[in-house]
């Protein structure tokens, strides 16, 4: 099954449990595939779907962890997130393996469990793998990454809004820390 039909029954399926049981369900998600094979995009179009849907109340977050240069970093970024928001963690790989690893989940575990966000991890799958694994937390909440490889089963914002064209979704983001994902012009 193509990603874009995997992602839109993983949204149907949370639309149909927030109806039913009157609660927004669990949204964490994880994008993996190798450099340059569209693992943001694919991240920040599911953030917008979900925003658009409704699961999700405002624009996305982004945080990207290659800003993070030394301990304390990644926990100010994240203490900065609002509740209820849509965090897009990108460069999972940037961290994984170092010193800000550690500090990074339990930063992340931070925002999932007391400010109720949907997190979305971005990263190369072995990097995720051993993010993910590092703590059992982490691991129960995203079970299963999304795999980006195929250009041709991505999502693009088109085909949700036929009116809307990759170029203008998803503007270029400034380079800083922790900031709101542009909404589509």
């Amino acid at each position: 099954m193509p990603l874009h039909e995997k992602l839109e029954a993983f949204i149907d399926h949370s639309l149909k449990m927030q109806q039913t049981l009157g609660t927004v369900p669990v949204l964490h998600q994880a994008f993996v595939g190798p450099a340059g094979s569209g693992k943001t995009m694919q991240a920040r179009a599911y953030a917008q779907r979900l925003q658009d849907t409704g699961l999700a109340p405002d624009a996305p977050i982004e945080i990207n962890c290659s800003h993070f240069k030394s301990v304390g970093q990644a926990t100010q970024a994240f203490s900065e997130v609002p509740e209820n928001s849509t965090v897009i963690v990108d460069e999972i790989d940037k961290i994984a393996d170092g010193p800000f690893g550690r500090e990074a989940v339990s930063s992340i575990l931070q925002i999932m469990e007391s400010k109720h966000c949907h997190v979305i991890l971005v990263s190369d799958a072995p990097s995720m793998e051993k993010f993910i694994k590092s703590d059992p937390g982490l691991h129960s909440r995203i079970r299963s990454p999304f795999d980006v490889q195929n250009p041709d089963e991505q999502i693009t914002p088109d085909i949700w809004d036929p009116d809307v064209t990759l170029k203008n979704a998803i503007k270029p983001l400034r380079p800083i820390k922790l900031m709101r994902t542009p909404k589509p012009s």
